[in-house]
């Protein structure tokens, strides 16, 4: 996936939960809550990656998974942050599309 595939995915999440249907559980609802979540996008090539065998979800590990979860910790809630890696990337993504249009 590109950095542009991981911005329009962040966009779409934040865009769609405040119209989520979120389950009740016994007295408890949270149906007039929105989570409060943090985005962080980095581009590079993560070290490794396993299928969990229960569940078959993919875990990626190395420096970059790290430090795309620093980015995310300094986003406020509500925000998408981003490297500048990314930023070049998303640049140079949509500077492409521009020449092609």
């Amino acid at each position: 996936h590109t950095a542009l595939d991981a911005a329009l995915w962040c966009l779409e999440i934040l865009d769609q939960l405040p119209n989520t249907t979120w389950p009740s559980r016994g007295d408890f609802s949270i149906q007039n809550c929105i989570p409060e979540v943090q985005m962080g996008i980095h581009s590079g090539q993560y070290e490794e990656a396993r299928a969990h065998p229960a569940t078959g979800y993919m875990y990626y590990f190395g420096a970059i998974v790290n430090r795309t979860a620093r980015i995310a910790n300094t986003a406020k809630p509500g925000q998408i942050m981003t490297s500048k890696a990314t930023i070049l990337e998303l640049q140079q993504t949509t500077s492409y599309i521009e020449k092609k249009q």
